[in-house]
């Protein structure tokens, strides 16, 4: 005699009977069947299994769990999560779960949410997915590549001046940390119209910025006395260890002194000449 077990046969004893007719009796012979369910193992795949992160933003990761044994519950876990990293797992229609039924000789498609603290090193981490059920068991690394956490803003406070030859000017650069780390080494990178401008910076370097924090530099700008009455461009770059922002620029109109000496002259020649002709009338009298 010989019988095979449905593959979505619970595990558990089952009792049937066995009968026979000989000779006109019957005959019944009781049999129990315990089965016992030994599972292949589960795997687990992704196409993406090593991406590249952002502190405090989520980042998704496509797996595929596949059952090539019975039908069962497989629950859902992760170990190696960094502290104040969250880890969620979710279903195609977006539902958190913690456990999922798969059916025999099936797969099931599910998504893992992972989002890193914003306090996480620059570095890469390994976080280990496990699809665990009572007969088996499948596990995955995924691999979290910190990156995209720096941002710096550069603003200045006035785009443009108008000044005189050997004039110094001031001007007031903002730098906000916009990112979920700390920036290192701050500097303003200052590119003058010729090298007889004399266009310095202070403080020199900011060592650190805090996330969402601002620091300020004080430029100091000083045309040479020889220079054309003319616009000029002076360039500015903040940077950091991590990151660095655009280039700006900040425009320089040097006045014509020589318009108003002209000018300081004939209202002094103009009024010469009325103090003359005033004297000369009065001095008739």
């Amino acid at each position: 005699m010989t019988g095979a077990v449905p593959s979505d046969a619970e595990k558990g004893d089952y009792s049937f009977s066995i009968k026979a007719n000989y000779s006109g009796e019957t005959f019944s012979l009781p049999l129990t069947v315990t089965v016992k369910i030994e599972s292949p193992q589960l795997t687990i795949t992704s196409k993406y299994p090593s991406q590249t992160v952002s502190l405090g933003e989520t980042t998704t990761y496509p797996i595929i769990i596949t059952n090539p044994g019975a039908k069962q519950l497989v629950n859902l876990s992760a170990d190696g999560v960094p502290n104040g990293w969250t880890v969620a797992f979710k279903t195609s229609a977006g539902v958190q779960i913690n456990s999922i039924l798969v059916s025999a000789d099936s797969s099931e498609e599910l998504s893992v949410e992972v989002t890193p603290s914003l306090d996480a090193d620059n570095s890469a981490y390994e976080i280990t997915v496990l699809a665990e059920s009572d007969y088996t068991a499948g596990e995955i690394v995924l691999d979290a590549n910190i990156g995209g956490s720096y941002s710096l803003r550069m603003s200045v406070s006035s785009l443009y001046f108008e000044t005189n030859a050997g004039t110094t000017t001031t001007d007031v650069i903002t730098l906000t940390n916009n990112g979920y780390s700390t920036l290192n080494n701050l500097e303003i990178e200052i590119t003058a119209p010729s090298d007889d401008w004399n266009v310095t910076v202070s403080p020199i370097r900011v060592t650190t910025l805090e996330a969402d924090s601002k620091t300020t530099f004080t430029l100091t700008i000083t045309p040479p006395d020889d220079a054309s009455p003319q616009d000029y461009l002076i360039y500015v770059t903040a940077t950091s260890n991590e990151v660095e922002t655009d280039q700006q620029s900040i425009r320089v109109t040097i006045n014509t002194e020589s318009s108003y000496s002209i000018y300081g002259i004939v209202l002094l020649l103009a009024g010469i000449g009325i103090f003359v002709l005033i004297y000369k009338k009065l001095k008739r009298k």
